[in-house]
């Protein structure tokens, strides 16, 4: 209720939308360090945006989020798993500002949605972005807005590459964690009327990704 209260107002409403757009480009730009990661958890949200705009007729975004797919699949095949493409900075950023305005959007525009629903589809890339926002706040690096090995992804491509090729590391690490979006996107679909259900489902979320994180960081420590 206070935060609608405080989203009552249009200067608060407009500076919230443009931090949660910035947010979602960069998280997108943050995960986009393996071979179909980014794509691959950019389609399976966009997915999950057209399959809540069709069930609520909703054409417009529907069409939108088909033809988004549809161009990001086209690269996805080029760049997993063997990696012949890339879509560099520039088109992390293009797709992870296109992903903000349409997850906002299918809220915005069908109220039978819950706002929640927004934050659970992206719950993974956004948490990454956060956590690694005040991990490097807490640990005064001087370096802290260069890139670093430190997320998700970077641990357990790690562990994989002591045991595998990189090769085949890689494109292994990409369908592990994939399985996290694919969670979300999933509980998002079944429950996107119940806001328990869906405040639930991003806290299990996060469950997930530190009970991964930390424990490959600490069977990789071992191993060192």
């Amino acid at each position: 209720i206070f935060i609608d209260l405080l989203l009552g107002f249009s200067f608060l409403t407009l500076v919230f939308t443009i931090f949660s757009i910035a947010a979602m480009t960069q998280a997108i730009n943050i995960i986009d360090g393996l071979h179909g990661l980014s794509l691959g958890t950019s389609i399976i949200i966009t997915s999950t945006v057209s399959y809540l705009a069709f069930i609520n007729e909703d054409i417009t975004i529907l069409l939108i989020s088909l033809i988004f797919i549809s161009s990001l699949a086209g690269i996805f095949i080029l760049n997993f798993p063997s990696g012949k493409l890339f879509i560099g900075d520039g088109g992390a950023y293009l797709v992870g500002n296109i992903l903000g305005i349409l997850v906002i959007l299918i809220s915005q525009r069908n109220l039978e949605i819950s706002p929640l629903v927004c934050c659970l589809i992206v719950c993974y890339p956004i948490y990454e972005l956060l956590r690694s926002f005040f991990r490097r706040l807490i640990s005064k690096d001087s370096h802290s807005f260069e890139p670093d090995n430190k997320h998700l992804h970077s641990f357990v491509y790690t562990r994989l590459s002591k045991i595998c090729s990189n090769k085949i590391a890689n494109p292994s690490t990409t369908i592990i964690i994939l399985l996290l979006p694919t969670f979300t996107c999933f509980w998002a679909i079944f429950f996107y009327a119940n806001n328990k259900l869906l405040l639930c489902g991003i806290f299990l979320t996060i469950f997930l990704y530190e009970i991964i994180i930390n424990f490959t960081y600490a069977s990789d420590r071992k191993i060192n």
